[in-house]
């Protein structure tokens, strides 16, 4: 069974997408693929939005996977950072919802905890050592970490 996780971040009114194709067979979970997208910077915020529907689709079909796992983003106050990180969750979880009988699934921080064995409110950053401990292999980039950590759970969970 296959799981592509997804996090985006805002980093200077630009997404930062990361996703990661985590894999779990009888010999355990392995990382796939992971990759970190940076938004075009000739682009505006619409242009944005239609990039990384266009590259999250193109990530659903090479990866094939049997679930999305999107790691919702933090938001503790409104600005114009996290309506955009908002609205670029919202271009993943489309292109995700695009595809056929793909289980499309939502983890915040908080449900995170049950699949990593984690109980009361554990910092994010426990909570991902623990989920991307059963990976052959650590991702390499922030954003990379939570897709994975996403797809690890969703795998978990399965």
């Amino acid at each position: 069974m296959k799981a592509l996780g997804a996090h985006i971040r805002i980093d200077d009114g630009r997404y930062l997408a990361g996703f990661a194709l985590v894999e779990c067979d009888g010999s355990g979970m392995r990382l796939l693929r992971q990759l970190s997208l940076p938004a075009p910077r000739d682009l505006d915020e619409a242009g944005q939005l239609l990039d990384l529907y266009a590259r999250t689709r193109e990530r659903i079909s090479e990866g094939a996977p049997n679930v999305f796992a999107l790691k919702l983003a933090e938001t503790f106050r409104m600005n114009p950072q996290t309506i955009l990180a908002l609205r670029c969750e919202g271009a993943v979880l489309g292109a995700a919802g695009h595809t056929r009988d793909l289980k499309v699934e939502l983890w915040p921080r908080q449900r995170l905890a049950t699949p990593a064995g984690l109980t009361k409110s554990p910092k994010i950053d426990e909570i991902l050592a623990r989920l991307c401990s059963r990976l052959d292999q650590e991702p390499s980039e922030s954003e990379v970490r939570q897709a994975a950590g996403a797809a690890v759970a969703a795998l978990i969970a399965a």
